[in-house]
C-alpha cells in the first residue's frame, strides 16, 4: 500500500459566507504523494436550517436529504476535527483553502466544538493550497483558475458532471495538488500566505481601474478574519 503523505479536504455548503452559510458535506481522504487516494470519510451533515434552492442546484443536496441522512452538527464537527488533528502530520491539502477552512472554523466555534479550529492549523500545519501556488508562480496565465481548468491545464481529467461533489473534488484537488508541488515544490503556509496577500492586493488594483471604489473583503489566508 501506497504511503500517505496529505490529508485533503473539501466541502459543499449553503453558500458562500464562510461566517453565516452551513456545511452539508465534508470529505476528506489521505492520498499519497501521485494523488491516490487511500482511506476516505466522507460525512453529511443536517444543518438545522434549510438551504437555499441555488446551492442545492450546485451540489444536489436537497433539505429533505439532509434531513434524513445528515449528522448533527455538533457530532459531526466533533468528527471532523478528530479527522484533522489525527493527520496533522500530513500536509493538509484543499483547493482555496481559505474558504473551506474558514467555514468549519465558523461550524465549529457556532456549535461549540472548538474556538481555535482554523487558527491552531494555520500555525501549526504544513498547509498546501495548489490554487495559491499556480496563482504566484504561474501568475501571467490566461485563463479562469477553477479546480477543473487547474486540472486540464495539468493533464488531469476531469468531468464537469461529476465536480460539486466533494468526494470528487477531493480527488482531483489530490491530483491536480501532487502535479502543482511536483513542479514547483511545496512552499511554507507562511509563503502561501504572502503569495496569497501579493495577488490579493494585485487583483484589487486591476479591478480600481473600472471600479475605483472596489475592495476586497478579506486578504488573509489561510483563515479569513471576520
Amino acid at each position: 500500500m501506497s504511503e500517505a503523505k496529505y490529508f485533503v479536504f473539501d466541502v459543499e455548503s449553503g453558500g458562500i459566507d464562510v461566517f453565516e452559510d452551513r456545511v452539508v458535506q465534508f470529505f476528506g481522504a489521505t492520498a499519497d504523494r501521485d494523488g491516490n487516494l487511500i482511506d476516505t470519510w466522507e460525512i453529511f451533515i443536517n444543518p438545522g436550517v434549510d438551504i437555499a434552492q441555488g446551492a442545492i442546484d450546485v451540489h444536489g443536496f436537497t433539505n429533505e436529504f439532509l434531513r434524513d441522512n445528515g449528522a448533527q452538527p455538533a457530532d459531526a464537527f466533533e468528527d471532523i476535527r478528530a479527522l484533522f488533528l489525527k493527520h496533522r502530520h500530513l500536509g493538509i491539502v484543499a483547493f482555496n483553502m481559505n474558504y473551506d477552512l474558514s467555514i468549519l472554523d465558523s461550524e465549529m466555534k457556532r456549535h461549540n466544538v472548538t474556538e481555535t479550529f482554523g487558527s491552531w492549523f494555520s500555525e501549526n500545519a504544513a498547509l498546501i493550497d495548489g490554487l495559491v501556488i499556480d496563482r504566484a508562480k504561474d501568475k501571467y496565465r490566461k485563463g479562469k483558475r477553477t479546480l477543473e481548468s487547474q486540472a486540464r491545464h495539468y493533464g488531469v481529467p476531469f468531468d464537469s458532471d461529476e465536480a460539486h461533489d466533494a468526494r470528487y473534488d477531493v480527488e482531483k484537488t489530490a491530483q491536480v495538488t501532487s502535479r502543482i508541488v511536483g513542479k514547483y515544490g511545496t512552499p511554507t503556509t507562511k509563503q502561501q500566505s504572502q503569495w496569497y496577500q501579493a495577488w490579493a492586493d494585485n487583483f484589487e488594483q486591476y479591478k480600481r481601474e473600472t471600479d475605483r471604489n472596489f475592495k476586497m473583503d478579506n486578504k488573509d489566508w489561510p483563515l479569513r478574519l471576520a
